[in-house]
């Protein structure tokens, strides 16, 4: 999703060993998502799918304290990023107790799951330079 189109991310960060196109394919099955489309840089490799206003975006850095280096909200030993990014034209984009009270705890197991891995909701963001930590956890089920 085009940066200016974001209204809204939900951080999720897990730890496993599985590679990144293992998890996007997990995901991919467990919320009927179209294909996931594949990059990398120097330091990462990614992969995105969007279905209905909302992309799961899935970071797996190469080395294993790359994501607690670029954010400290995410908790030690995490060495894998998942990010929900709601379209600012989403019904619910501004529906904040609807994004934590529903959304998040409902992608938060259902991650959980699907990777067999605790999933930590570690931060929102809420628009240019506003961010909250946040400190949910999905155990592994």
């Amino acid at each position: 999703m085009e940066q200016s189109r974001v209204g809204r991310m939900e951080h999720f960060a897990l730890r496993t060993r599985r590679s990144l196109k293992a998890l996007c394919a997990r995901i991919q099955d467990e919320f009927a998502l179209p294909e996931f489309q594949f990059d990398c840089e120097n330091e990462t490799e990614w992969g995105w799918s969007e279905l209905d206003g909302i992309e799961y975006n899935v970071s797996r850095p190469f080395e294993s304290q790359t994501l607690c280096s670029w954010d400290s909200s995410v908790p030690e030993g995490c060495n894998v990023g998942i990010s929900i990014m709601l379209a600012k034209e989403h019904p619910r984009c501004n529906d904040g107790d609807w994004i934590l009270e529903s959304l998040v705890p409902a992608v938060g197991k259902r991650l959980s799951k699907a990777l067999a891995a605790a999933i930590h909701h570690h931060r929102s963001w809420l628009g240019v330079g506003r961010n909250e930590s946040r400190s949910g956890r999905f155990a592994a089920q």
